[in-house]
């Protein structure tokens, strides 16, 4: 099983999945460059993940 709690694995799979979400919205409906989406997808995978992980941490 993998352990979410961690959060630099939490932190790569959340970039990972908004990276390749991303690219594959931009290019199939927007007809962009893929390799601007890619990284367009990873700098919002960061900021939701620094985000969400500041808003959930335990105290």
């Amino acid at each position: 099983m993998v352990d979410f709690e961690n959060p630099w694995l939490f932190g790569a799979v959340v970039v990972g999945i908004w990276a390749v979400i991303w690219t594959a919205l931009s290019v199939v409906f927007f007809d962009g460059n893929a390799l601007g989406a890619a990284v367009q997808g990873g700098a919002g995978g960061v900021a939701f993940t620094a985000t969400y992980l500041y808003v959930t941490r335990n105290d």
